[in-house]
């Protein structure tokens, strides 16, 4: 029973790692995620304010007079 139980065991400890790791990726990549949607907020924001123009010339976004 020993045995069975060390295995048991053993499993539990992997499976918990595993749950972990993919816990930390969950969350990083949530971060990521959060810190483009701010970016892109705070772009938005800015051409709400006027500071940002739509480049004509396909260049993207141009700030202007943003800090």
């Amino acid at each position: 029973m020993k045995y069975v139980d060390d295995e048991v065991g053993a499993w539990w400890g992997e499976l918990d790692q595993e749950t972990r790791a993919r816990a930390d990726t969950d969350r990083a990549e949530s971060d990521a995620r959060g810190a483009g949607d701010d970016a892109f907020g705070r772009l938005l924001a800015d051409a709400a304010a006027g500071s940002v123009h739509f480049s004509p010339f396909g260049l993207g976004w141009l700030a202007v007079g943003s800090p």
